[in-house]
């Protein structure tokens, strides 16, 4: 069932523009994910759009496109550490169709690519308020690319 709500939301994503954040805001969602890092000492690459990635482990072949279709799983919590969605099983979404901070990290990646991100607002879900993803939210993801179809 989350799947679908997710689902449905990403693709409404697309077609409503996420909001605006001003560049304080965007400092402070920077100076929050910098402190989660700090503290739990974790090792991170920063994006120019503001991404955390962690690489676990390259994959191989080509690199992904944005026209391409990927096969994944993943799990995504709130810097609490609380769960708001585990996909076990894989499933498949035209890169294109997902969220900003996930484009991003997947076209860096191959199939059987293994990664850790932690997304700002401006690069999730922004203000919107899903069932168990507060506005606003600082996400944080571990996905594995399976392949590309």
């Amino acid at each position: 069932m989350k799947l679908l709500i997710y689902t449905s939301f990403l693709f409404s994503f697309l077609l409503v523009s996420c909001s605006t954040y001003n560049d304080q805001e965007l400092s402070n969602f920077d100076k929050e994910i910098k402190e989660f890092i700090s503290k739990n000492d974790l090792k991170y690459e920063k994006s120019i759009s503001g991404l955390y990635y962690n690489i676990i482990k390259e994959g191989e072949g080509d690199y992904i496109q944005i026209t391409d279709s990927v096969s994944f799983t993943y799990e995504g919590k709130l810097l609490s550490g609380e769960i708001f969605d585990k996909q076990r099983k894989p499933i498949t979404f035209q890169v294109k169709d997902l969220i900003q901070g996930w484009k991003e990290i997947i076209m860096k990646s191959k199939p059987g690519a293994e990664l850790e991100l932690i997304v700002p607002p401006h690069l999730g879900y922004g203000s919107h308020d899903l069932d168990d993803i507060p506005p606003n939210s600082i996400l944080l993801f571990k996905m594995n690319i399976l392949s590309i179809l």
